[in-house]
C-alpha cells in the first residue's frame, strides 16, 4: 500500500476529514489531498507528526519491512511409538522461529529511509546565526546513514569546487578587461598632456610606466588572491582625529567655531587625499612583483578545479 493510501485509510478510520487533519498538521487541505493521491510526499517532520496523530510507529506508516531477528527455541514433543516390545518414547526436536521487530531509530534526511542500526547513525548539529553577533544562535539537528553522509559530503565538496572554479574564471576575465582599459586611459591622459610640454617624451615614458602600474595594481585587486588590496586599504583608511574646539557663546565665538570647522574639514580632505596617494605609491610598485604570483595562483587553481571536475 502506498503512503498516500495509508494516510487516507488511517484518516477514514479516525473519522477525520482532510481539513481536520490539515489543521492539526498546520498545512492546507489541498496538501493532504495531494498526499493521498500520491502526487507528492510529506516531509520527514510531517511524517513524524502524522504517525503521532494516528498513534502508530513511523515504520508502520511507511510500510517498511523491518530486519528480522531469528530467535530459535527448542520445543520437545514426546511422540509415542507402539511396538510389540515394551513402550519406547521417541523425542522429536522442533525449532520454532519467531520474528522480533527492531525499532526505527530515526529517518535519514538524505534518502528518507529508516535507520535501524545505531552504528550506521550519524547526527549533525548545524548552527544558524540570527542578526548580528553570536547572541541569537539556533541549531538544526540532521540525521544520516553513514553512507549517505559520505555521499552528501562528496556532493558538497564538488559543489564548492564548481563555485570556486567559476569564481576564479570570472575574476580573471574581469581583470583582463578592466585593467587594460584603465591602463590605456591613464596612458592617453599623459599622452595628451605631453603635447603641450617642452619635453613630451618624458611624460610619454611616465604614462607608459603609470599604465603598467595601473594594470598590475587593478588586476591584483580584482583577483583577490594576494595581500595587496588589504595593504592598500589599511593605509588608505588612516585618519586624523582633530581636537575639540573651545569657543564662547557670542558672535565672535560662533564665527571662530565656523572658521575652525571649515579649516578642519579642508585639512581632513587634504589628509585623506595624501593618505590615498601614499597608499597608491606603496601598492602600485609592489603590484609589479605581486601580479605574476597572483596570476599563477589563479591559473593553477583553475587547472586544479578543472582536473577535479573531469
Amino acid at each position: 500500500m502506498s503512503l498516500g493510501n495509508k494516510i487516507k485509510e488511517l484518516r477514514n478510520q479516525k473519522g477525520m476529514t482532510q481539513r481536520e487533519l490539515s489543521e492539526q498538521l498546520n498545512v492546507t487541505a489541498q496538501a493532504v489531498s495531494r498526499w493521498e493521491s500520491d502526487e507528492v510526499e510529506p516531509s520527514v517532520g510531517t511524517i513524524k507528526q502524522i504517525a503521532t496523530i494516528f498513534n502508530i510507529s513511523i515504520d508502520e506508516l511507511l510500510g517498511n519491512e523491518t530486519e528480522p531477528v531469528v530467535v530459535e527455541k527448542e520445543v520437545v514433543v514426546e511422540k509415542p511409538i507402539i511396538v510389540e516390545k515394551p513402550l519406547v518414547v521417541e523425542k522429536e526436536v522442533v525449532v520454532e522461529k519467531t520474528v522480533a521487530q527492531k525499532p526505527v531509530l530515526a529517518i535519514c534526511d538524505y534518502c528518507n529511509k529508516p535507520i535501524y542500526d545505531e552504528n550506521e547513525l550519524i547526527k549533525i548539529s548545524v548552527p544558524h546565526h540570527h542578526g548580528r553577533g553570536n547572541s541569537n544562535v539556533t541549531y538544526t539537528n540532521s540525521v544520516y546513514h553513514k553512507a549517505c553522509k559520505e555521499k552528501k559530503d562528496a556532493e558538497d565538496k564538488k559543489r564548492m569546487e564548481d563555485y570556486n572554479a567559476s569564481k576564479n574564471s570570472k575574476r580573471l576575465t574581469i581583470s583582463l578587461i578592466v585593467s587594460p582599459i584603465a591602463a590605456l586611459i591613464l596612458f592617453f591622459i599623459f599622452l595628451g598632456v605631453s603635447q603641450q610640454a617642452e619635453q613630451p617624451w618624458q611624460l610619454i615614458v611616465f604614462g607608459v610606466v603609470a599604465g603598467i602600474l595601473a594594470f598590475t595594481t587593478i588586476s591584483c585587486f580584482i583577483l583577490q588572491n594576494n595581500f595587496l588590496f588589504t595593504l592598500w586599504l589599511s593605509i588608505a583608511s588612516w585618519s586624523v582625529k582633530f581636537p575639540g574646539i573651545i569657543f564662547t557663546f557670542d558672535l565672535d565665538g560662533l564665527k571662530f567655531l565656523i572658521v575652525m570647522k571649515l579649516l578642519f574639514a579642508v585639512l581632513g580632505v587634504l589628509i585623506s587625499i595624501a593618505v590615498f596617494l601614499l597608499a597608491c605609491a606603496i601598492a602600485m610598485p609592489l603590484s609589479v612583483l605581486v601580479y605574476p604570483y597572483a596570476l599563477y595562483v589563479n591559473i593553477k587553481h583553475k587547472k586544479e578545479d578543472k582536473d577535479f571536475l573531469n
